[in-house]
C-alpha cells in the first residue's frame, strides 16, 4: 500500500520532468536555488522534493515554477516523463 502511495505522489508532485530537461551546467545551480528557496538543507529532503514524496504548498509550486522558467524550462515540469510513468504502471500491475 505504501509503495502505491509513493508512486502516485511521484507521478503528480515530482519535479523530475523539469529537472531532466535542464542543461547539465544548470542542474547544480537549479538544485541549489530550489533547496535555498524551500529551506532544504539535507540531501534526503532534496530527494523527497525531487521525487515528489513531499507534497508542496501552492507557494512552493509557484517558486519552483519560477526557478525553472528562469532557466528556460517552461510548461509542465511536474510529474514523471512518459516512459517512467509507463514503467511504474507496468510494475504496479504485475
Amino acid at each position: 500500500m505504501e509503495d502505491t502511495k509513493k508512486q502516485e505522489r511521484r507521478k503528480k508532485y515530482s519535479i523530475e520532468r523539469g529537472y531532466g530537461r535542464l542543461k547539465v551546467k544548470d542542474a547544480k545551480i537549479v538544485r541549489a536555488e530550489i533547496m535555498n528557496t524551500l529551506g532544504i538543507v539535507s540531501p534526503n529532503s532534496w530527494i523527497n522534493c525531487l521525487y515528489g514524496y513531499s507534497i508542496p504548498t501552492m507557494e512552493k509550486v509557484e517558486n519552483i515554477n519560477a526557478i525553472f522558467a528562469k532557466y528556460g524550462i517552461k510548461g509542465n515540469i511536474w510529474g514523471l516523463e512518459a516512459e517512467a510513468v509507463t514503467e511504474l504502471e507496468t510494475s504496479k500491475s504485475e
